[in-house]
């Protein structure tokens, strides 16, 4: 038995109270996207989405729906990296930009 399910709400947990916790996890995010490592990347800008208080706005700023923007970090999601890059714009520039 994995204890994966159980991590990853811990990891979510801490984004949700850290937001210096949810800077660092953006940065590893960024990190593996430029090294291609995509799959990671995911789980990852996953988690920050999870732990985030505006999904609905960072919906429209990729310009998915809600549904397609929590479906695009499943691990078998083969969506186009567009909107995952205006994901990953938006939590930069609304981490970053205080």
């Amino acid at each position: 038995m994995s204890n994966e399910p159980e991590f990853r709400e811990v990891v979510i947990a801490r984004a949700r109270n850290d937001e210096a916790f949810r800077r660092s996890l953006l940065g590893e995010a960024i990190e593996l996207l430029l090294s291609g490592e995509l799959e990671a990347a995911k789980i990852l800008l996953g988690d920050i989405v999870c732990s985030s208080d505006d999904v609905e706005t960072l919906a429209a700023e990729a310009g998915i729906s809600v549904r397609s923007l929590r479906r695009m970090f499943r691990r078998e999601s083969k969506r186009r990296a567009e909107p995952l890059l205006m994901v990953v714009a938006y939590l930069r520039r609304s981490l970053f930009a205080k």
